[in-house]
């Protein structure tokens, strides 16, 4: 391939790569509310286990007792994990004040479309 084939292709590249991260949707255009999250991945992993157990309340007001968790005005950022509990859950990363934080939610923010992957079932080839 020749410089300018390379060049070409380059420029065609950065374009798209321009283009697809315009697609993607705007974070500023997120709202900031309040939410119930926690300094640690680890503190939000571990409420979570309480919350299926049923003492998740229990375990939240103990944690803000310490300052490891606290409400703070945040953007939902994305899902890390989700469980059942009383319901479905899930353990998802904020943006706050710059800082990443971790926490519960029930109910997906409006802005957030719910992606399922299904994977398609391939026939397996025979063995050579």
């Amino acid at each position: 391939m020749n410089l300018f084939c390379k060049l070409l292709l380059c420029a065609a590249l950065t374009c798209l790569v321009a283009r697809e991260a315009q697609a993607q949707f705007d974070v500023q255009a997120q709202k900031v509310s309040p939410h119930p999250a926690c300094f640690e991945k680890g503190d939000a992993y571990k409420l979570a286990l309480a919350d299926r157990e049923g003492n998740g309340q229990a375990l939240w007001n103990e944690f803000v007792a310490e300052g490891k968790c606290a409400t703070v005005p945040a953007r939902y950022l994305f899902t890390l994990d989700t469980y059942m509990a009383e319901e479905l859950s899930r353990v998802v990363e904020y943006s706050a004040s710059g800082k990443r934080m971790w926490g519960l939610i029930t109910k997906l923010p409006s802005t957030v479309w719910q992606v399922r992957y299904v994977l398609k079932s391939t026939p397996s080839r025979p063995a050579p």
